[in-house]
């Protein structure tokens, strides 16, 4: 991933230090989720809308979706990443 000033590999502010919201542990490791078809998932502003073939319509603000799990007890946290990201991969 690129970090919002198009250098080197983003992080969350938090990835070293982050502790699990269910048992406490630190240090979450980073991963991602694929929806299996483009390869990354987003997050959209605002209200999901619905296109004419019952698909969602895709406008407004958007930003990929981090995400890290608990090695101890394999929770998982999502956060959004920089804008920007989505266009370079």
């Amino acid at each position: 991933m690129v970090d919002a000033t198009g250098g080197g590999a983003y992080h969350h502010p938090m990835d070293t230090t982050m502790t699990c919201a269910r048992c406490g542990s630190v240090g979450l490791e980073e991963g991602f989720i694929d929806d299996g078809a483009y390869g990354r998932v987003a997050w959209f502003q605002g209200e999901r809308k619905v296109g004419m073939f019952g698909t969602p319509k895709r406008s407004g603000p958007q930003r990929p979706v981090l995400a890290y799990q608990c090695p101890q007890c394999s929770h998982l946290e999502l956060f959004t990443g920089p804008s920007d990201w989505l266009d370079e991969h």
